[in-house]
């Protein structure tokens, strides 16, 4: 087969895929789109986070510059936009992160998101690191959560699994309903030193958007 035709045709199949995935994303694409609270595109601005409307084709829900507001879990799946939840949790990651890892793939957490397989990236961090930094996302999240009036329910999830900020905060503090019952000594250490690193970057006390201009444009 002739080279030139050969690249002229991968190109035209990419080309396919990308109009199409542009296709399912429709008149939601823009940021704009109203299930977003308001909050939430808030924070993204004040701390730097890129949104976008388009999947990323290497199974990262965020690629090291911007994150996805829509992602397929499997090949043939529906095409589902993210919660707040969703897009609060990454935009906590990206404030815990390291500079380093705002440039990584998924924050250098060595994974992405499943969209068609899973798929694995570059990993900096030890297991231990992960897990703290995790604990910090999620702690964060309930912080905003409660505060902005944010909902916890998760794309994956059924809508009845989080009903309220409470019952994923005791999920998340549960080895046993995470899996973790035979490190739970280790998993408590993981989640204390989670909350004193929040702490000491003065992240539990002060508020990144005051209340009183919660749902406001930021001119």
């Amino acid at each position: 087969m002739d080279f030139k035709a050969g690249q002229r045709r991968d190109a035209a199949k990419r080309s396919h895929r990308i109009t199409r995935h542009k296709k399912c994303l429709g008149a939601h694409a823009p940021l704009t789109r109203q299930v977003m609270h308001p909050v939430v595109a808030q924070l993204a601005r004040h701390y730097g986070v890129g949104f976008c409307a388009h999947l990323f084709f290497t199974g990262q829900a965020y690629c090291g510059k911007t994150r996805t507001i829509a992602l397929r879990y499997s090949k043939r799946g529906k095409l589902r936009y993210q919660t707040d939840h969703d897009l609060l949790h990454d935009i906590a990651h990206f404030v815990i992160a390291s500079e380093r890892q705002r440039n990584l793939p998924e924050f250098g957490f060595g994974f992405g998101t499943f969209i068609g397989e899973r798929q694995h990236g570059a990993h900096i961090g030890s297991i231990k690191d992960d897990d703290v930094q995790e604990a910090m996302a999620q702690f964060l999240c309930i912080k905003w959560g409660q505060t902005y009036g944010i909902s916890p329910q998760l794309s994956g999830e059924k809508p009845e699994t989080f009903p309220n900020w409470q019952v994923y905060l005791a999920s998340k503090t549960d080895p046993l309903a995470e899996g973790f019952s035979e490190y739970a000594e280790q998993y408590y250490r993981n989640k204390w030193e989670a909350l004193i690193c929040l702490k000491t970057a003065g992240l539990l006390d002060e508020l990144p958007i005051p209340i009183e201009s919660r749902g406001r444009n930021e001119g």
